[in-house]
């Protein structure tokens, strides 16, 4: 992790899902998830100018990434250590893919809410867009259930890379 926070999941480039079983042709459905994920983010950079100051200059290739029963989480960490001058990640956009995903499966995504000192969760079910400032949101991943289902939990993520106007 380039944060340095422990995690335990495997990910892999959407874009090499030919290493996963069955090669790319098996997984259209994930390449169509992929290019829905990326014109849709697109769609937010005129909001992200406007009402952010974020000019948006690059989007990150998808990473499929997945946590499996028992696994112990991901340590708290930002997504980008924002540098003035240099454009970095400032948003992080995750799609979870997750049918019939249950809280006692465990795995919520923790986001530090400033505002009200406290964690805020938000679960990994199916069809949840989470989207998060990369610099400035402090998150974690919690815990696998041992009884999670056998395919364990899935996230699409992206990247918008950019910097202030």
């Amino acid at each position: 992790s380039p944060s340095g926070a422990h995690r335990d999941d495997t990910c892999v480039l959407v874009r090499d899902a030919s290493r996963l079983a069955g090669g790319a042709s098996s997984w259209p459905a994930l390449h169509a998830l992929s290019q829905s994920l990326s014109e849709a983010l697109h769609g937010l950079c005129g909001f992200l100018a406007a009402e952010l100051g974020l000019v948006v200059t690059s989007r990150s290739d998808a990473v499929l990434g997945r946590f499996g029963p028992g696994a112990c989480g991901y340590g708290a960490h930002l997504d980008s250590c924002y540098d003035r001058g240099a454009d970095s990640r400032v948003v992080s956009a995750l799609l979870y893919l997750n049918e019939g995903w249950r809280d006692e499966d465990g795995g919520a995504l923790r986001v530090w809410d400033d505002s009200h000192a406290c964690w805020q969760e938000a679960w990994p079910r199916a069809d949840e867009l989470v989207l998060l400032r990369s610099d400035r949101t402090l998150h974690k991943v919690m815990p696998i259930g041992e009884c999670a289902p056998s395919m364990g939990r899935f996230a699409l993520t992206m990247f918008l890379c950019g910097r202030y106007a």
